[in-house]
């Protein structure tokens, strides 16, 4: 069994909304606009997400509801990250690193693109292998391949991530992907 992602709690609080900056950096305008912050509160966990600079986290029950404007005109980021208590009263483990792309054209911003990562993931799961690491969703296609899971770390036997620096690596590198591969042809729409 692959161990969880897990940090100490005074870790997690002093260094991750910084690194959680970084990490979603490409895809934002210069300079960011934005925040990151704990979003909604629930007993036994911890979530922090990148929230538009001036709004309070309080204004969001759900991390999945928080966009933030990409540098590419009506495109929109949503990034959370969810943790749960550890076996000790100080330490967090990683359950999910979620991020989405949000077409804004008419009313509702539509989810076009998704990058995932389920690092706590029990092995026997169905898709553990292809779930636990960095791996994508493609929305609008059709047929609908929308809860297909597209894999970024195969070959890597910790799938992407092993500890939090090196899950952070890989992570971030799908974001650069998208950056280059994926801003630029939204660009030209």
């Amino acid at each position: 069994m692959m161990p969880a992602i897990i940090v100490e709690s005074a870790t997690l609080h002093r260094d991750r909304r910084r690194a959680v900056r970084r990490l979603v950096a490409p895809l934002l305008p210069q300079p960011p606009n934005i925040i990151v912050e704990q979003v909604g509160v629930i007993r036994n966990a911890y979530t922090i997400g990148v929230l538009p600079n001036g709004r309070r986290p309080s204004s969001y029950l759900n991390p999945e509801e928080v966009l933030v404007p990409t540098r590419v005109p009506n495109i929109l980021m949503n990034y959370y990250e969810s943790w749960k208590q550890g076996g000790k009263a100080d330490e967090y483990y990683l359950d999910r690193a979620y991020m989405h792309i949000h077409l804004a054209a008419g009313s509702l911003p539509q989810q076009i693109f998704s990058l995932h990562c389920d690092p706590s993931l029990h092995p026997s799961s169905g898709h553990f292998q292809y779930k636990r690491g960095p791996h994508v969703h493609v929305e609008g296609a059709k047929p609908n391949v929308s809860h297909a899971h597209i894999s970024l770390c195969l070959m890597d036997q910790n799938l992407g991530g092993a500890d939090l620096p090196t899950l952070t690596l890989s992570f971030g590198q799908a974001v650069k992907m998208i950056a280059d591969e994926l801003l630029p042809c939204w660009e030209r729409t």
